[in-house]
């Protein structure tokens, strides 16, 4: 991959990122580089619980941009002292949690402060601030919509995602605000019976 690890891959011929989504997967998404569509879960990191657990060049960091809790960390490659991060086997990166989560890819719904840091099917955009979703950038790598179905089918959002004020965002976890099914990621809010405000369950 030219990242520090190899994968096994398909030879699928790709020019963009979606070349690359016939072989997406609920836990798997697929871009595409000079050596053809590389799974991006790799490039997430390995599975660490400190710094001796990585590669030179790499320190364990156990930030989920999910709210994930694994357990353990990841080894990622620091960011950049201007917190930016140089695209890594032909994938490109997003700086995490200011620095404090290391390089990651730019899927959807993460921060960034330009487009060159997002998958190719995505853009950095300025969006509001949102309570469903642990990234607190003021700009994400995102697309527009019309409708909450306008991301659910989009094949790079595997993560799923809502329409909200025109652009695709992250779904919430377990507990999160909404006020409807589409804004959580298991697809089910449950709403009281005296408020329109819900929780993801």
């Amino acid at each position: 991959t030219g990242a520090g690890f190899n994968e096994c891959i398909l030879p699928l011929p790709c020019t963009t990122d979606l070349d690359c989504a016939v072989l997406d997967a609920p836990n798997q998404t697929f871009a595409c580089t000079a050596n053809g569509c590389v799974g991006l879960t790799s490039f997430h990191g390995s599975n660490c619980m400190a710094d001796a657990d990585c590669q030179s060049g790499e320190q364990c960091f156990g930030y989920s941009p999910h709210g994930v809790t694994n357990g353990h960390g990841e080894c990622r490659v620091a960011c950049a002292a201007d917190l930016t991060c140089a695209t890594r086997g032909g994938v490109p990166q997003v700086c995490l949690e200011g620095g404090a989560g290391g390089c990651y890819p730019g899927e959807f719904g993460l921060p960034c402060t330009q487009s060159s840091e997002c998958l190719s099917e995505f853009t950095c955009l300025t969006v509001s601030p949102d309570p469903r979703t642990v990234i607190d950038s003021p700009s994400i790598c995102t697309t527009s919509c019309g409708t909450d179905d306008d991301c659910q089918s989009n094949p790079l959002i595997r993560s799923g995602g809502f329409c909200e004020d025109g652009l695709c965002r992250l779904t919430g976890v377990s507990g999160a605000s909404c006020d409807r099914d589409t804004q959580c990621q298991n697809g089910l809010c449950l709403t009281g019976s005296t408020s329109g405000s819900g929780q993801c369950t």
